[in-house]
């Protein structure tokens, strides 16, 4: 999903630097850039946090409610990578066939799979409760 939406980021870099309005490149507007930079900042805290869990997971932590917490912040980022790559590529990004307009469509269907954003986030919350639980009965 990761990978979807940076490639949706790199379209709407090279989309901003080529389309022209107003006699100038869009990517010189602040609008575009804020837009392009709120992209890959969400971008690169998703992929931190999916390495961090990964790191868990390599050192044998239980990392169920991490994973959760991965799947619904990365596929979540991603699509909105996605929604914003469409918004820097105006009517071009809905065109049947466009690349921006395939990202949509499968980001999209990967935000159902594995489980929706509901699901995860209910996984999320029973281990915070089931971990607060535990704290409260050692203590």
């Amino acid at each position: 999903m990761l990978g979807y939406g940076r490639l949706a980021l790199e379209q709407s870099i090279s989309h901003a630097t080529k389309r022209v309005q107003f006699g100038r490149s869009i990517s010189q507007f602040q609008a575009i850039q804020h837009i392009l930079a709120n992209m890959g900042t969400e971008l690169y805290a998703a992929r931190s946090m999916m390495f961090d869990t990964a790191h868990k997971n390599d050192q044998k932590c239980d990392i169920r409610m991490e994973a959760s917490m991965c799947k619904l912040l990365c596929s979540e980022t991603a699509f909105r990578a996605v929604d914003n790559a469409v918004q820097v590529h105006g009517g071009v990004g809905l065109m049947k066939g466009s690349a921006v307009e395939f990202l949509f469509r499968v980001l999209r269907m990967y935000r159902i799979l594995t489980g929706t954003s509901e699901i995860q986030r209910n996984t999320i919350a029973k281990s915070m409760l089931k971990n607060a639980q535990a704290t409260n009965l050692e203590s």
